[in-house]
């Protein structure tokens, strides 16, 4: 399924699919966009982009995608600034995408991922007030060698990253600027977490118990 709005204003689009092996592909340009994406099964894509045009101040938009099962895939673009994405995955071997630009920033990026074998790539780029936060959570052996990079550039940006329920899992991430924020929280055996800082007057906390 794809749907394909151009430049305007507050559209909303929804795409729901169940079974295996489907595409869902969304792309909004102009300002206020709403898209969501239900997937239930294996094996799925979900694409969605959504600009601002040639509105460098532009943006205001809203991006959800909700997958259940294995192997699913999520990808969200989004340009300008006060834009929300969020990425919900439950399964095995399910890979979140998040990228969010512009000139300026005001954006929220939230990843939510339990199971094993997950991956949750967040990047951020602009003047600043970006929040991305990724979370993976699993009970008992589910929760086990997942990953979550994140690249942050620009200003006053703030990233979160919690970790539960298994072991082997990594996070890497990086930020370049002044003013950033970076927490790690990880709870399990065999975890390892990487914080890269360049600049001035940033600040990281990793908590692993």
């Amino acid at each position: 399924a794809v749907i394909d709005e151009e430049l305007a204003s507050d559209h909303t689009a929804s795409i729901t699919q169940t079974g295996a092996d489907g595409t869902a592909e969304q792309q909004q340009n102009g300002h206020g966009h709403t898209a969501t994406v239900d997937q239930a099964g294996t094996g799925n894509d979900a694409l969605q982009t959504q600009s601002s045009g040639f509105d460098t101040f532009g943006g205001g938009h809203l991006a959800d995608i909700l997958q259940s099962g294995d192997r699913n895939g999520a990808t969200q673009t989004q340009s300008g600034l006060q834009n929300d994405a969020s990425v919900i995955q439950s399964g095995d071997d399910n890979v979140a995408t998040q990228t969010q630009s512009g000139t300026t920033g005001l954006n929220e990026a939230r990843i939510d991922q339990s199971g094993t074998f997950n991956s949750a790539i967040q990047t951020q780029g602009a003047v600043g007030g970006h929040f991305a936060t990724a979370t993976q959570s699993g009970l008992g052996i589910s929760g086990d060698l997942n990953t979550v990079v994140q690249n942050q550039t620009g200003l006053v940006q703030e990233s979160t990253v919690s970790q539960s329920g298994g072991a082997g899992n990594t996070v890497e991430s990086t930020q370049s600027g002044f003013d950033h924020s970076n927490i790690v929280n990880q709870a399990g055996i065999d975890n390892g977490a990487v914080v890269l800082q360049s600049g001035t007057s940033n600040t990281a906390t990793v908590t692993q118990n």
